[in-house]
């Protein structure tokens, strides 16, 4: 039995400006929109961790068992959790302004629990590629084919994301990496980085996007150059976006449009 928690309906009329700014769109108006997504928390348990984590789930408006929906998995930076990119960031909230707008594709997104510093490997390799999309998979009405199965991530996130993502390009078809630690000073040296993996890998089904800030206290333009210089080399789609900002959630937050629009444009 899924032990579920809703805590999200959308906007409410009452809300302060900066809110009502991020449901609609900016808007003066003191009358929230009724068409908007739902945001759950979920216990998904997992064989390969050998207990549950913590998953927060995004439906669009209008979800019905009819359609089938492509599904983004969005995963936090080192210190963050499940709560990360929503509600903190408002990330569903601007999937419901750019559904609206017929910007992109109504989805379903997956924010999950990570551990800190695990980097997404061993077990936890298993339960982002296998025991999460299983899970998914089972309960909601998803467009289960790789093809409609994206992953991204912030920071640790983005290590996550383009690690599972090269390693299981099976599974999924576009991978975002937002500030992606790629350091192996940074990471476990013994978990394989994935510029490692673009160098002996055929990746050329996969979708790759790639940013950060140019003031990130990380320095991270460099290797995000090396890992998109090396996949250009290999014919990998994929684009870099190196531009103002810092390691930080005015920087993610101020390029949601972006992600949503590579992972889920129309």
């Amino acid at each position: 039995m899924m032990n579920m928690k809703i805590f999200y309906r959308g906007c409410i009329s009452l809300i302060l400006a900066a809110g009502l700014a991020a449901c609609g769109g900016g808007s003066s108006s003191s009358v929230a929109p009724t068409d908007v997504g739902k945001l759950e928390s979920v216990s998904v348990p997992s064989a390969a961790l050998g207990g549950s984590r913590a998953v927060n789930i995004y439906t669009p408006y209008g979800y019905n068992t009819q359609t089938k929906y492509p599904v983004l998995y969005i995963y936090h930076g080192g210190s963050g959790t499940q709560n990360s990119w929503m509600p903190t960031m408002g990330m569903q909230y601007r999937a419901d302004q750019l559904i609206r707008e017929g910007k992109i594709k109504p989805l379903i997104i997956v924010a999950p629990q990570m551990i800190q510093e695990g980097y997404g490997a061993g077990a936890e390799e298993t339960f982002v590629y296998k025991d999460l999309v299983d899970y998914i998979d089972a309960r909601y009405s998803t467009d289960a084919r790789r093809e409609g199965r994206y992953i991204g991530g912030l920071s640790m996130g983005g290590f996550i994301a383009l690690r599972n993502a090269f390693a299981h390009n099976d599974v999924f078809s576009k991978v975002g990496g937002h500030s992606p630690y790629l350091y192996n000073t940074i990471t476990n040296s013994s978990i394989e980085n994935p510029i490692t993996t673009a160098g002996y890998k055929d990746l050329r089904n996969l979708k790759v996007y790639l940013d950060t800030g140019v003031s990130d206290r990380f320095n991270l333009v460099p290797t995000n150059e090396t890992l998109y210089n090396l996949l250009q080399s290999k014919g990998v789609p994929s684009e870099n976006h190196p531009g103002p900002g810092a390691h930080d959630v005015a920087y993610w937050s101020g390029n949601i449009d972006n992600y949503l629009k590579f992972y889920a444009g129309m």
